[in-house]
């Protein structure tokens, strides 16, 4: 209890379901490197568990960037462990070892994650962003009309006409 105010994230953060989901960080990091280093050999079933609670624990953004900073460390320690031993083999284990435990990690988390992708394909929230809100803002020199008049190009509303090349 006593770390817990040393970890500006989870103080700044308290009571969000972003926490949820970076609590997984260090321990996936610490299974992702005994998977590389192949030190145990529980080591692979557990990535596949801890992936798996990364995904359905809350925002699936944020469990993204957990996966992408262990795969950045899974690739950083695939790339030392080749300098040091030179045994491609080896690595060459580790890595499929690392892939097959995220995979089984994925199919652990399915079940959580066709729902929401068939949810979010047919969700309101996507058809109003598609209907409405399609429209990007320009940047650069001809973002400068836009400051003063919004609508000066045109728009992708009904009953508005916009302009070619804006």
């Amino acid at each position: 209890a006593w770390c817990f105010p040393l970890t500006g994230h989870f103080a700044l953060w308290q009571g969000y379901p972003q926490t949820y989901v970076t609590v997984w960080l260090p321990w996936t990091l610490l299974v992702t490197d005994l998977v590389v280093q192949q030190r145990r050999h529980w080591a692979a079933p557990t990535l596949a568990v801890i992936t798996a609670l990364v995904i359905v624990s809350g925002q699936l953004d944020t469990a993204g960037h957990v996966l992408l900073a262990s795969g950045i460390f899974a690739v950083h320690g695939l790339l030392r462990q080749h300098r040091e031993h030179r045994i491609r083999k080896q690595t060459a284990m580790a890595a499929a070892t690392v892939l097959g435990g995220w995979g089984l990690g994925f199919l652990l988390a399915a079940p959580e994650l066709f729902p929401l992708a068939e949810y979010s394909l047919s969700g309101s929230r996507l058809s109003d962003t598609s209907e409405i809100f399609n429209d990007r803002p320009p940047s650069g020199l001809r973002a400068i009309p836009r400051i003063v008049l919004p609508r000066i190009y045109g728009s992708a509303q009904q009953g508005w006409y916009r302009l070619p090349g804006h």
